[in-house]
């Protein structure tokens, strides 16, 4: 008996969709045999499909056990002879993974162009700004005039905000190119053609913001008349005397000024630091890390010009009394002493030129003028003086050499103490004030007029000898040995006073060549970590040595004292001894940066080491040189 038919089941869910999608009505049904024909065709080609998969899966696993064979063969042959794998499977695995670290290197050099050109479009933007702000000024200039700055103070205000942007510009750059330069350091073609769009722009700021100070300056009555009718009485300051807006005014300029100049001297030791590792932006003028404040404050300088073209008109009538021409420098500039300061002080605070000082910079600048004009008309004509045939070898000559030097002796202390008048120096910007605050920097660019200078004390102390050992009288004494065995006079020495040894240049001398062996020992003061203490030793003064850099120095110092006790009498030598060692505390102590030192615990063992290594140099003289050498 035949089974009966098994119930039909209904297609699936896809089927009857696929049904319904091509037979939504009888209509349809012509289109079946067409529709069988595709249907067909593309199960042959998933049949086909399927063989090829077969087929390259039955491949794969062929060479896979190929592969394995040959791996167990060479594991057999490792184990067995413990030899390496076969220079030929080697070049094999190297072929396979080569192409994976080439990848690598792409994507990052793909990744730096990248970032390469976005530094370059913020850059862009960034000078772009610079400009812009810079030719709105320079545009707007020709509009002000002396009478429109005095009718028209929101115009200046205008100006001086556009400027204090062209600084934030300027600020915003500088921040950009550090964080390359520390980052990116081979990008310098970029760095470079930043700095030469941005120093063509502040080349056309600075000139313009300084002929605004200067208009600014004739507007207020600056520079005042130098002649008064009442000697006894000081000349009137005009910035003491400007009025609530004019004070305002001139406020606004003047931080300008010194924020266009803070600045300027932030790229310069931007540039200074890169030079020295960047062959390519090396340039001689950002060796010196202070030289836009050793320059003077821009803002100071210009009250100092006006003035000097006043004053060369007196120094003129003074050539061959150089003494009158100090005097008045002296006069002048201790007459605006007071004013600068109440005046200036605060508005450099304000600035945040920390530890800069009003008074040393106006001291500087008045020092500078001097020094020009003693370049350009003095001096040339002492050289002339003393090359030429016909006045060599006359004494008025030479006494015309060592008259203006020792005048410049006197001057420079003088003005040093005016400079120094209620100021502690903190700061690393006061000391490049410092150290050009001396007439005597005129040898520096002059080093001929140095050795002229040389040989005529030299041939005068060649005369004065001569004379003193004709004198038979002189070669009669006694002398008794001191402690540090040298024989000491007690009767009759040569060149017995001061003022025929000539100590004021001695002691410049001893104090000038220390200061220039011992100034980078001094200015790293505070940021030992005790590097000369060994690892295995205690912590302690006792095994601590004297740091490297101020070795040097102390051989020098202890060998020029040595000197001249043997050949100074008793009295000269300890009045020498004793301003050399002051000169010594002042140097160290008005050197060192206190605002910004933090001593370690082997900082301090260091400091008291080296002190007492100085200390011990003068101790042949005094029994307590701490007395003189209080730093």
């Amino acid at each position: 008996m035949p089974s009966p038919p098994r119930p039909l089941r209904p297609p699936p869910a896809s089927v009857r969709g696929f049904l319904d999608a091509h037979f939504a009505s009888p209509d349809d049904l012509a289109a079946a045999p067409a529709l069988a024909e595709l249907l067909r065709r593309e199960c042959a080609g998933l049949d086909a499909s399927l063989r090829r998969a077969e087929a390259r899966l039955a491949a794969a696993a062929a060479s896979w056990l190929a592969r394995s064979a040959e791996a167990r063969a060479d594991l057999r042959r490792v184990r067995s002879r413990g030899v390496r794998v076969g220079a030929e499977d080697e070049g094999a695995e190297a072929a396979r993974t080569v192409g994976l670290p080439a990848l690598v290197r792409e994507i990052q050099r793909i990744d730096t162009i990248r970032l390469y050109a976005e530094a370059t479009l913020q850059l862009e933007a960034l000078v772009g700004n610079l400009e812009d702000v810079a030719f709105s000024i320079v545009r707007q200039a020709p509009k002000f005039n002396l009478s429109s700055i005095l009718r028209k103070s929101n115009e200046t205000k205008w100006k001086q905000g556009k400027l204090l942007h062209a600084v934030d510009a300027v600020r915003d750059i500088e921040r950009e190119l550090v964080r390359i330069s520390t980052s990116r350091p081979q990008w310098t073609n970029l760095v470079m053609a930043v700095d030469s769009r941005v120093d063509k722009t502040l080349s056309i700021l600075r000139p313009q913001a300084l002929t605004d100070y200067r208009a600014l300056l004739a507007s207020l009555g600056w520079p005042p008349s130098l002649s008064s009718q009442d000697t006894e009485n000081q000349i009137p300051n005009p910035l003491v005397l400007m009025n609530k807006e004019n004070k305002e005014r001139y406020s606004q300029s003047f931080q300008a000024l010194c924020a266009l100049q803070h600045v300027q001297g932030n790229r310069e030791l931007r540039l200074c630091q890169t030079a020295e590792v960047t062959p390519a932006l090396a340039d001689l003028k950002y060796f010196n890390r202070t030289a836009c404040f050793d320059n003077g404050l821009w803002a100071i300088d210009e009250l100092v010009h006006p003035i000097a073209s006043r004053m060369e008109y007196h120094f003129a009538k003074w050539s061959e009394q150089p003494e009158f021409i100090f005097t008045l420098v002296y006069k002048i500039t201790k007459d605006f002493m007071d004013g600068v300061d109440d005046v200036l002080q605060p508005l450099i605070d304000q600035a945040r030129l920390v530890g800069l000082s009003a008074k040393e910079s106006w001291v500087t600048g008045m020092v500078k003028m001097l020094v020009g004009y003693l370049e350009r008309q003095i001096f040339p004509a002492l050289v002339c003086s003393y090359q030429d045939h016909a006045t060599v070898g006359k004494p008025e000559v030479d006494s015309s050499w060592m008259h203006l030097n020792d005048v410049m002796i006197s001057f420079d202390k003088r003005m040093q103490l005016l400079a120094d008048s209620g100021i502690q120096k903190i700061a690393s910007l006061s000391e490049g004030l410092s150290r050009s605050l001396s007439a005597f920097s005129i040898y520096t660019e002059h080093p001929d007029w140095l050795q002229i200078w040389a040989d005529v004390e030299l041939s005068s102390a060649q005369d004065k000898l001569k004379s003193e050992m004709e004198d038979e009288t002189n070669w009669s004494c006694s002398g008794q040995h001191d402690q540090l065995g040298h024989m000491e006079n007690s009767m009759k020495f040569l060149l017995s006073t001061r003022e025929d040894y000539k100590a004021p240049p001695i002691l410049s001398s001893v104090l000038l060549e220390f200061e220039d062996l011992s100034w980078e020992y001094v200015q790293n003061i505070g940021s030992w970590s005790g590097q000369t203490i060994l690892d295995d030793q205690t912590l302690d003064e006792e095994n601590a040595g004297v740091s490297p850099g101020f070795v040097a120095s102390l051989d020098v110092l202890t060998d020029r004292t040595t000197k001249l006790k043997r050949y100074l009498n008793s009295k000269d030598f300890l009045d020498l001894w004793r301003s050399i060692a002051e000169g010594l505390d002042y140097f160290i102590y008005s050197s060192i940066r206190w605002g910004e030192v933090s001593f370690s615990d082997p900082g301090a063992i260091q400091l008291r080491v080296d002190t007492k290594a100085l200390l011990h140099i003068f101790r042949p003289f005094c029994s307590r040189p701490e007395a003189f050498l209080l730093f």
